[in-house]
Formats: structure tokens, C-alpha cells, sequence
């Protein structure tokens, strides 16, 4: 698995914008077998699925079609498996129906003779896009298992942070990496050894050690991790996780929900939606004074000191 996640990142350096893709994909197969896969990326905004881009690997150019024309059961499944990003879901291709005339499942199951789907999302806080991959066996391949569910569950974070750096790196603009709110992901050996460094823990440890080389990671940091504890500051921290004998550390951005208590976060969104004290005192059971305290923390946690501000970090939450 080690070897796959590495291979991705290289791939992502090395290859030409428009060859990743397919390069990606066709490392994802040798560990999780598939004939056909499709690759969305789009966004969610207040329950409405909008897709930006799709790429097919193993199938015909119009199969395209079963994916940008609205269908309800499409939308739903995706939109489900974005509110549980991570989990792989194995569902029947001849189960998602079919819409006005363009029959998803048919086009896919007759045509293609598609069978079982592995679906998974990786999603961020907006305006990110969010990333769903599916993988798709036919009637005579066996389903899809608990192992694959897992392996899917792993590979695609790191697919959709290679995909934004291969785009980086051979972009004629030379834009930098657009920040990801679901996380930045690294790779590092049980021995500090840096297989892969993402940009913003890099910065965080050059921030700390100046001229620091890249090469293996702090013992500061290290003995952290080792420890399984989460590097935090104001806006960032990170998360560990292992993978044989290699530390997987995701830095991600702390939204304005997750500095707040649970009580605070309830009484800043009525706040920030214009209910008055009185309003959320009732509704929260507190005293109107109490709303009030609590409020002020809020403000103070989130570095804001008016209504618009706090309404604003607030539909970022959402």
C-alpha cells in the first residue's frame, strides 16, 4: 500500500498534465481489481450537487452522458457518500434507476455489463471541491469486498492531493496547490525518514526550525507523532494515523466549528442568523445574560468582534 500512495505522488511530479489521470487510476486497479472507473469532482452547496469535472477510465466516451445529465439517483448517492466521506459504499450498478429518457443504470449495466460499484468520497469544507471515485466490476468478477473497501478508503485522500499537485507542478500558470480543507497528507517512515512532505507541514516545521532540509522530521515533532498526539495551533493542526510502519500525518484547517464548544457553536448560529438573546435564550434554555457570555466567547474564539463576521465564519461551518 506504501508503495502505491508513493507511486501516486511521484506520478504526480513526473507525469504530463492529462496523462495523470489515467496513470492514477490504472495504479488504484492493481490493488483493488477493477474494469471501469469513473472519476467526479464537484461540489455540494446547501444540498445541491454541481459537478465540475469527470473522468472514465474503461469505458466509452458516452457513457459520459449517464453522469452530466441530472438524475435524482445519481445526486443522492453522491451526496450521501459525501456526508460520510471516507466509508466505501458497494452498491448495484442496476439498482441507481434511471431518469426521463437516460437510463444510468441500463447505459451502465447493459451496456458495459457493469455489475457492482464501489463508491467513496473525499470532501472538504467549501468552497473546496470535493473528490468521488468509483470502481466498477461486471457480472462475472466477484463483488467487491471488505479488504477493497478498506483499500479505496485510503487511497483516495491521497488521489485527489496528488491530482491538485500534478496540476500545480505542469500547470503553464504555475499556480500553487489550492489549500485543502479535508487535509494535506504526508508520508513519513517510523524513523523520521520523509517519504513525502506536503507544503503546509513544511511550512509549519521551517516556521519552527529554520533551514530545516526536508529530509527526515524533527525529533520535536517526531516524538509527538510517535505518540499519537495532535499537533495543534490557532488554525491548523494535524492528525496521525500508521500504515505499517509508516506515519501518515494530515494537516488540516480547525474550521470555526471545531474551536467552539458544543453550546457555542448552537448560540452563534442562532446569533449569526439574527436571532436576538431573548430568542436563543428560549430556545437553548439559558438566561438572556448567559447568551450573552456566551456569545462573547464565541467571538473571542474565533477572532471576531461583530454579528456579519461571526454570520459569515458561520455558513463556512455548514
Amino acid at each position: 500500500m506504501l508503495d502505491l500512495l508513493l507511486r501516486l505522488y511521484r506520478g504526480a511530479y513526473e507525469t504530463p498534465l492529462g496523462d495523470f489521470d489515467d496513470l492514477a487510476l490504472s495504479m488504484i486497479g492493481m490493488a483493488v481489481p477493477f474494469c471501469a472507473a469513473v472519476w467526479l469532482v464537484g461540489a455540494i452547496d446547501r444540498g445541491t450537487l454541481r459537478l465540475l469535472r469527470a473522468h472514465l477510465y474503461g469505458l466509452m466516451p458516452d457513457a459520459l452522458r449517464s453522469f452530466i445529465t441530472p438524475n435524482p439517483q445519481l445526486s443522492r448517492a453522491l451526496i450521501v457518500a459525501a456526508a460520510d466521506a471516507g466509508r466505501a459504499y458497494r452498491l448495484r450498478v442496476p439498482d441507481m434507476g434511471c431518469h426521463e429518457g437516460h437510463p444510468v443504470a441500463l447505459q451502465l449495466a447493459d451496456g458495459s455489463a457493469l455489475e457492482n460499484q464501489l463508491l467513496i468520497a473525499d470532501i472538504g469544507a467549501p468552497p473546496e471541491p470535493a473528490s468521488w471515485l468509483s470502481l466498477y466490476r461486471t457480472r462475472g468478477q466477484a463483488q467487491f469486498d471488505e479488504r477493497d473497501s478498506r483499500t479505496a478508503s485510503l487511497v483516495l485522500p491521497h488521489l485527489a492531493q496528488a491530482f491538485v499537485l500534478n496540476r500545480a507542478v505542469h500547470s503553464l500558470e504555475g499556480a500553487a496547490p489550492r489549500r485543502n480543507a479535508a487535509g494535506e497528507r504526508s508520508l513519513i517512515r517510523a524513523d523520521g525518514t520523509v517519504l513525502h512532505c506536503g507544503a503546509r507541514l513544511g511550512a509549519m516545521i521551517r516556521a519552527e526550525i529554520p533551514g530545516w532540509d526536508g529530509s527526515a522530521l524533527p525529533e520535536s515533532f517526531l516524538s509527538a507523532m510517535r505518540r499519537g498526539r495532535l499537533v495543534q495551533e490557532s488554525e491548523t493542526r494535524i492528525d496521525v494515523s500508521q500504515v505499517g510502519d509508516t506515519l501518515v500525518l494530515t494537516v488540516k484547517r480547525i474550521t470555526p466549528a471545531e474551536r467552539l464548544s458544543p453550546r457555542e457553536l448552537a448560540v452563534a448560529r442562532l446569533f449569526g442568523a439574527g436571532a436576538s438573546y431573548k430568542e436563543i435564550a428560549r430556545r437553548v434554555a439559558l438566561a438572556p445574560a448567559t447568551v450573552r457570555n456566551v456569545v462573547q466567547n464565541a467571538y473571542r474564539k474565533l477572532g471576531v468582534n461583530n454579528k456579519a463576521q461571526l454570520a459569515r465564519l458561520m455558513v463556512e461551518s455548514d
